[in-house]
């Protein structure tokens, strides 16, 4: 009867561990608004020469960050950043992050430059994607 006991024990630990043997961690940070977008798609939606600032804002809401041009010359440039984390580990029991954690980011921002008069001179799109794993396994 207690080997019968230990199997069972053994059986519901290796069956609870296969549950949560891999667990995803994904964190969204930054202008969600951008996310999915390329230089194709925000081509479509935020013209040079023709959107403002207000299309814009309209388009993609408040900008990271923004920044005029130290010159003077009136050029500012806002930008739009946007970073996918997500982290998968072995299983969400203390210390399994040290056998193996694999890690994935992507990171993606729009830059858009005005001129003076507060029409887009220029749009642009840049995706980075990294991937990494850590631990013994």
């Amino acid at each position: 009867m207690q080997n019968s006991t230990k199997l069972f024990s053994t059986i519901t630990i290796l069956s609870c561990l296969s549950l949560v043997g891999c667990m995803t961690r994904p964190q969204e940070v930054g202008a969600t608004s951008i996310k999915n977008e390329t230089q194709e798609t925000i081509s479509k939606r935020i013209i040079a020469g023709k959107s403002t600032k207000a299309d814009v804002l309209r388009e993609l809401g408040e900008p990271t960050s923004r920044d005029k041009d130290d010159s003077g010359n009136g050029v500012e440039r806002w930008q739009y950043a946007y970073f996918n984390h997500q982290s998968q580990v072995l299983g969400a029991l203390p210390f399994a992050s040290l056998i193996k954690h694999d890690n994935s980011t992507a990171t993606r921002y729009v830059d858009v430059i005005f001129k003076p008069n507060g029409v887009v001179r220029s749009v642009d799109v840049k995706h980075v994607e990294s991937n990494s794993t850590v631990g013994f396994l």
